[in-house]
């Protein structure tokens, strides 16, 4: 992951990723390999022993000299090359021996040596970044594809369209009780309208009620006709 560029990760990525490095490193050829490189099992003191010589030999043995012909060493860092590149600076500044054209084409190939890098590092930032986001948005899309039955026959996404569609016909099946209710109402409006008018007729038929009588100042009185 450190040469993909991905430096970060949150806790339960790492829970996901610790799985598979636990089942790489805890095999048993793998411990028995172990245990026996280090004399733990069989028990075998002298390979203990044999490495403490080994590094006692090596720190009185004094290191070969490497030569060069400069006294910085190979930067291998960007912040390295950073120091190194004000070293360099701050000698030509100082030296009576480069002429000022050798100073100003050193310093071009400095900072070039130094930018190339640090482009390079921000690529692979970017690369990293991108790998990420890809990783994050493949674990997002299995886990919308995660089955809930076993076999693969439900999955999170299938679930959620079921709700909606169950959401969907409860709301058609309200709608659909509020129509037959409105038509009920009407056709009990429309049902005792006409029982109110047969009614009526046949109280005409039977002379009642009484006929309403008006009465005007002056004039003599008027019936009027129920209908």
């Amino acid at each position: 992951m450190v040469r993909d560029g991905i430096d970060k990760i949150s806790k339960i990525e790492f829970l996901s990723i610790i799985q598979n490095v636990q089942i790489q490193a805890f095999k048993e050829d793998t411990i028995r390999s172990g245990s026996q490189k280090n004399g733990i099992y069989p028990f075998n003191p002298l390979v203990v022993l044999r490495k403490l010589e080994e590094r006692a030999t090596k720190a009185t043995t004094a290191p070969t000299p490497i030569l060069s012909s400069s006294p910085i060493g190979t930067p291998v860092t960007l912040r390295q090359m950073h120091r190194v590149g004000a070293r360099v600076g701050a000698s030509m500044e100082t030296s009576s021996v480069i002429t000022p054209k050798a100073a100003r084409d050193i310093n071009r190939i400095v900072k070039a040596s130094i930018s190339n890098p640090a482009k390079l590092i921000q690529t692979k930032r970017d690369l990293g970044r991108t790998r990420y986001a890809e990783r994050i948005r493949k674990q997002r899309r299995a886990v919308n594809n995660t089955p809930l039955e076993s076999g693969g026959v439900l999955t999170v996404a299938d679930g959620r369209a079921m709700v909606k569609q169950r959401e969907d016909n409860l709301l058609e099946k309200a709608r659909r009780m509020m129509e037959a209710a409105e038509l009920n109402l009407k056709n009990d409006h429309k049902k005792w309208y006409f029982e109110a008018a047969k009614k009526a007729r046949k109280w005409r038929t039977i002379g009642k009620p009484d006929p309403e009588v008006v009465y005007q100042t002056g004039k003599k009185c008027k019936y009027l006709k129920r209908f």
